[in-house]
């Protein structure tokens, strides 16, 4: 804040920006790109390999070029066998053998050379998506479905592989080499002939492979849509197999991958018939073009050595032409490709760091909300869920503050808006008095540390998973965290101990442990504000209990923030928040609430009422 009381120029701007453009998780992504966008963000990533792709080029089309004397001149010699003199023999078998070793170096330095850019091209197309992709989170997150994101930061990104190395120098050469076989045909043998050729030629390059372009585009799109959308569902059924057999849905996930595998193979069916279409009407331009040669190299008189040479170089063109076809089909899934990570690497982060960053105060951190309301945009006009509404509340410095609620009241939107995943529509969120969008992400969330009620763990070892927020952690402070966080004794169960594979997800731990693992890792970081989302929820009340008195002894002086269902476990914490339908309804010391006549007794009383209900019930039984 200025000293006027107004905000700085960065967090009012912030401020402003927010209101147009973030109003929650689910701001939708911008309009796809045409090609020609598409296409020079492609050629903009690959610039450092463009020098490689132009070598590879020159090398193609001298390659074709020596293809082209090679075949010309044998069928020359052939044909002109009985005429010729030794002398004229041996110097045409030293001119083929020439052209067959430059054709041979050339077609080795463009497959070489053109891989080379291909697969450098993609690494430079991962990193540049993956740069772009890491603002977005864990916005990103809600607006897409994870499968589909995996599809297109694997599958999408080595479908473009198509641009790069079987496009750019096919094009060129297709024009180039028919281009210069007419003109040498044309001052060698017979400009009429020539035309002719050229003529075949041009309609090969500039018409055929054009055909059904629109329809062959739309089902390139189409397939990569729905590819997305099958991956993701895989992913789901997979990831989910315990519910999906649990509750006997195997049919019903079998039969909606294959409504999408069915939509998939029509896409494809449409593309299979527009490339038959085009080999056929390719087919009578080639034949017809020859026909149309030797008619016309007869009536101009051409000698029938002269006049087969000529045609076989022609067809060799047809050979280079054919590849501008056989490309564009590939091109039209990969533009559809590229065009959906050109979304990804350009739609807008949620939130940005403001352009001149406060600096945070030492010591211990209050987190305010202030008249905050945010809103989950659903995509349609200025609608949506509205999470929080003018919520004004509290935690302060160096207290534990338990956010309580029902299910959907707004308690980790709050605490996500302090992180700033996302910034609120209306009102600020100050950290240390400071609004959180006039300090820099790195530091927010250096300060801040949040154990989330599902947190995820990469497929490596216990150590490995506790160093994900400390690379340089030693053996000794694992130990440590783990002992504060009441883990350290299933880990030495283990067999390996901390070098054990925690496998996929930690599937096989409980939730309990997961959730001490996490706050496990949380402690390594030198965070003055922990977030806990339910992190007791898988615990029994002795357990939960002795777990939130080590924490408050391992870091006395930190902030700790609880998001909680269980409303006694609130009773022990110094201040209580209470939301329901996105309001803050009741804060204060839990003693206080709980003797009002207010939400938080009432939650109180009915959670004692259930459990006295289970008590009585298992009693009877």
């Amino acid at each position: 804040m200025s000293d006027s009381g107004e905000p700085t120029g960065s967090a009012s701007s912030l401020r402003q920006a927010r209101a147009g453009a973030a109003r929650g998780h689910g701001s939708a992504e911008p309009p796809s790109a045409g090609r020609r966008e598409v296409a020079r963000w492609l050629v903009g990533v690959a610039r450092p390999v463009l020098m490689p792709m132009a070598a590879s080029t020159a090398a193609r089309l001298v390659d074709q070029l020596a293809g082209l004397a090679l075949f010309g001149l044998a069928m020359l010699g052939v044909l002109s066998w009985a005429d010729a003199g030794g002398g004229a023999l041996a110097l045409l078998v030293l001119a083929l053998v020439a052209l067959s070793l430059v054709k041979a170096l050339c077609r080795y330095l463009e497959q070489f050379l053109g891989h080379l850019v291909a697969f450098k091209a993609l690494e430079l197309l991962r990193v540049e998506t993956f740069a772009a992709l890491w603002p977005q989170a864990p916005a990103v997150l809600a607006r897409s479905r994870s499968g589909d994101l995996l599809q297109r930061l694997t599958k999408d990104v080595d479908r473009v592989e198509v641009f790069f190395a079987h496009s750019f120098a096919p094009a060129l050469t297709a024009v180039l080499t028919p281009l210069v076989a007419a003109l040498t045909a044309g001052w060698l043998v017979s400009w009429p002939v020539a035309g002719v050729m050229a003529i075949g030629l041009a309609l090969t390059v500039f018409l055929v492979p054009f055909l059904g372009a629109g329809p062959a585009a739309r089902a390139a799109t189409r397939s990569a849509r729905t590819r997305g959308r099958l991956t993701h569902e895989i992913t789901d059924s997979v990831q989910g197999v315990a519910e999906v057999t649990g509750y006997g849905l195997q049919d019903d996930r079998v039969a909606r991958s294959r409504v999408l595998a069915d939509r998939l193979g029509a896409s494809g069916r449409v593309v299979t018939a527009v490339e038959a279409a085009r080999a056929m009407v390719s087919g009578v331009v080639q034949w017809g073009t020859v026909v149309a040669m030797a008619v016309v190299g007869h009536h101009e008189g051409v000698g029938v050595a002269i006049l087969a040479a000529v045609i076989v170089v022609a067809l060799r063109c047809f050979a280079a032409t054919r590849a501008v076809e056989d490309f564009l089909t590939d091109l039209d899934a990969s533009f559809a490709s590229a065009g959906r990570l050109w979304r990804v690497a350009h739609t807008p982060p949620a939130v940005r760091d403001p352009e001149r960053p406060r600096a945070l105060a030492v010591g211990p951190l209050d987190v305010v909300w202030q008249q905050v309301s945010f809103r989950y945009d659903d995509g349609v006009g200025d609608s949506g869920h509205a999470a929080l509404d003018a919520v004004s509340c509290t935690a302060a410095a160096g207290e534990h503050t338990c956010i309580v609620g029902s299910s959907g009241a707004g308690k980790s939107t709050l605490v996500q808006l302090a992180l700033r995943y996302a910034d609120p529509l209306r009102g600020e969120v100050l950290v240390g008095g400071v609004d959180v969008c006039e300090l820099a992400l790195t530091e927010l969330r250096a300060a801040i540390s949040m154990v989330n009620q599902q947190p995820f763990f990469f497929a490596g070892s216990v150590a490995d998973n506790l160093r994900l927020t400390r690379p340089d952690a030693s053996d000794a402070e694992l130990a440590q965290v783990c002992r504060q966080a009441h883990i350290d004794e299933h880990i030495a169960t283990l067999a390996q101990g901390y070098g054990t594979d925690v496998g996929e997800l930690a599937a096989s731990w409980s939730g309990g442990q997961r959730a001490r693992l996490a706050l496990a890792r949380a402690l390594l970081t030198d965070a003055r504000v922990f977030i806990v989302d339910e992190y007791t929820a898988s615990l029994d009340d002795e357990l939960a209990a002795e777990l939130a008195a080590s924490l408050r002894q391992a870091r006395p002086d930190a902030t700790l923030i609880e998001i909680t269902h269980r409303v006694s476990s609130s009773l022990g914490a110094d201040r209580v928040i209470v939301l329901d339908r996105g309001r803050c309804v009741q804060q204060g010391r839990p003693g206080e609430l709980a003797a009002s006549e207010g939400l938080y007794a009432r939650m109180l009383a009915r959670e004692a009422d259930a459990v006295s209900q289970v008590t009585a019930g298992l009693t009877s039984s």
